[in-house]
C-alpha cells in the first residue's frame, strides 16, 4: 500500500515527521524520568557514605595515640 496522489503522498510525509517526533518526545520524557530516579539513587547513598564516614572520623579522631615506635615504623611483636 503506497501513497498514489500528491496529497496522500504530502499527508504520509506529514504523518512520519509528527509520528517520528511523538516517539523521540516520548523517548526522552522516559528516560529523563530513569535518569532523575538514579541520579536521586546516587545523592542517597552519597549522603548514606558521607554519613558513615563521618562517624567513621569520629571513630579515628577518639582512638588512643599508637606508642612511638609503632609510628617509627617497627612492627610490633606478635
Amino acid at each position: 500500500m503506497t501513497p498514489l496522489t500528491q496529497e496522500s503522498r504530502l499527508f504520509t510525509i506529514f504523518f512520519a515527521i509528527v509520528g517520528i517526533s511523538v516517539v523521540a518526545l516520548a523517548v526522552g520524557e522516559i528516560s529523563g524520568f530513569i535518569i532523575e530516579k538514579e541520579t536521586a539513587k546516587v545523592e542517597e547513598f552519597n549522603r548514606l557514605l558521607a554519613q558513615k564516614l563521618s562517624q567513621v572520623r569520629h571513630l579515628l579522631v577518639q582512638m588512643p595515640r599508637c606508642p612511638s615506635h609503632f609510628s617509627a615504623g617497627l612492627s610490633p611483636a606478635f
